[in-house]
């Protein structure tokens, strides 16, 4: 990074064994506008195994590590390949404007691979204006259709030379392009039209926005042709896939370059020292505790009351209204669902009644009575200390679909809500908070608000803390409620 000639860092690593050093050289690097590529081995079980008998050290959560990564803007890849044209782009294109990929390519099938590709990989191409498609027709081919990803390749005639020149200048100048690529096949020892060679160097050399050129075969022997390129400002990428991977690498850094986070709040102080207390005295041992505690820190818990007879059971589920659930809350039980330790959607006080005596005779008198909530997206949130990072969040699917989706994303904490929006907006279950499926929409402001304090709240009493499940969350379109909490100090967890 002290080199005024890096323009990017390309990192293959087995451990991180300076966490804070680590995190301190990401920053000096987004100081420094230099990105950063990381391909981290140790990302399964049995790779992290072999990464600490090999280097000596841990492999870490890849969880938090990708935390890190998101924190900091680091760009994470799976391999080698994608480490080296990742590093390579990025090396060469300094500048993005806002925008959109756009595409040119010499054939209609490769263009429809370059599109299959693009959608797995989360590329978005630019939406072209009427006036750029009004351009693109006076040049193309008949049949040909004046549109992004375009296929410029008609006839191979002595006009391939003009058609691509006029068709790239024209995507350049749109203001949705950001980028633009030209798949093309050439080879040193074959190129149908080398005319594009020097096609492509002439663009790339007026245009303002940075231009990549692909060969959609990874293996093609085009070395010369591809230096020659290079040294005229021109990355070459081998490979539809891979180019593409890069490609979005270079727009997702761009991206976080120009996000403006707000800052998270603070704890009030009072409450901050109350919680720290309980926790270092293991004051926090039920469900209870654990939403009496995300209350004071200004999250929506459900109305509930804590008893430990049939009377006073009886009582609160009258005053709360029926229908009601009941728990187990006896000290200690941290998975009641695994013990048949909630009883739900209990009608009258006959059912209350059979619940409370059930309960107490296999777990306990304690219990916890609530309201049944209505219906909403289950989402949940949750935190654990890594080792190496400190406090990590998460916020993902709820419910049931906690595990079984795969529907997560961390991030460490703290963070305020513009970043905690970016999170919520990026799970599969989205959709569904947005309205789909004729449900109305539900107040993604509100929630990225509550996941906000969720962090804020770890990051405070991360000294204090191994792990915490807030599930499930409902969100509805008006409000959120948190239903279920588990929290683990630190000194159990030990």
């Amino acid at each position: 990074l002290q080199q005024p000639s890096t323009k990017v860092i390309a990192l293959f690593i087995e451990a991180v064994r300076d966490p804070h050093g680590f995190e301190r050289a990401l920053k000096k690097a987004g100081d420094k506008d230099i990105p950063v590529v990381i391909a981290k081995v140790g990302r399964t079980e049995k790779s992290a195994q072999f990464a600490q008998s090999h280097s000596g050290a841990l492999a870490g959560d890849d969880q938090a590590f990708q935390a890190v990564c998101h924190r900091y803007g680091a760009l994470r890849v799976r391999d080698v390949d994608e480490l080296v044209n990742t590093a390579y782009l990025l090396a060469r294109v300094s500048v993005l404007p806002d925008g959109c990929l756009a595409s040119v390519t010499d054939s209609g099938g490769l263009r429809e691979q370059f599109i299959d590709l693009a959608e797995e990989i989360g590329v978005s191409f630019a939406a072209i204006s009427a006036a750029t498609r009004g351009r693109l027709s006076a040049h193309l081919e008949y049949g040909l259709q004046p549109d992004n990803p375009l296929d410029a390749m008609g006839a191979l005639n002595a006009d391939v030379g003009s058609i691509f020149e006029s068709s790239l200048t024209a995507l350049l100048d749109d203001a949705d392009t950001a980028m633009l690529s030209l798949e093309f096949e050439f080879r040193d020892d074959l190129c149908h039209y080398p005319v594009l060679i020097d096609v492509v160097k002439k663009v790339s050399n007026q245009a303002v926005k940075p231009v990549v050129v692909v060969n959609s075969f990874t293996r093609a022997s085009n070395t010369e042709s591809a230096i020659e390129l290079s040294h005229a400002g021109v990355p070459v990428i081998n490979g539809a896939d891979i180019a593409l991977k890069a490609i979005k690498h270079a727009l997702d850094y761009r991206d976080f370059k120009n996000q403006q986070w707000s800052e998270p709040a603070k704890p009030e102080a009072g409450t901050l020292r109350r919680w720290r207390q309980k926790l270092s005295k293991g004051e926090i041992n039920d469900e209870a505790m654990a939403l009496s505690m995300l209350s004071d820190f200004g999250l929506p818990v459900v109305h509930h009351e804590v008893t430990d007879a049939l009377e006073s059971t009886l009582q609160a589920a009258a005053q709360i209204g029926y229908p009601v659930v009941v728990k187990s809350a006896q000290p200690g039980l941290m998975h009641k669902t695994e013990v048949n330790g909630v009883k739900l959607n209990l009608r009258d006080q006959r059912d209350v009644e059979f619940a409370y005596r059930e309960l107490s005779q296999h777990l306990g008198e304690r219990v916890l009575v609530a309201p049944m909530v209505g219906k909403g997206v289950e989402v949940a949130f949750g935190a654990f200390r890594d080792p190496q990072f400190g406090p990590v969040v998460m916020v993902g699917a709820g419910g049931v679909y906690v595990e079984l989706l795969d529907d997560h994303r961390f991030a460490l904490a703290p963070f305020g809500p513009d970043q905690a929006k970016v999170m919520i907006a990026s799970l599969k279950i989205t959709n569904l908070l947005r309205g789909a499926r004729n449900r109305k929409s539900c107040d993604l402001d509100e929630l990225a608000l509550y996941l906000s304090r969720f962090s804020v709240m770890v990051f405070a009493l991360k000294d204090h803390l191994q792990q915490i499940d807030v599930n499930p969350i409902l969100v509805q379109p008006k409000g959120c409620t948190v239903v279920d909490a588990l929290v683990l100090p630190h000194h159990l967890a030990n």
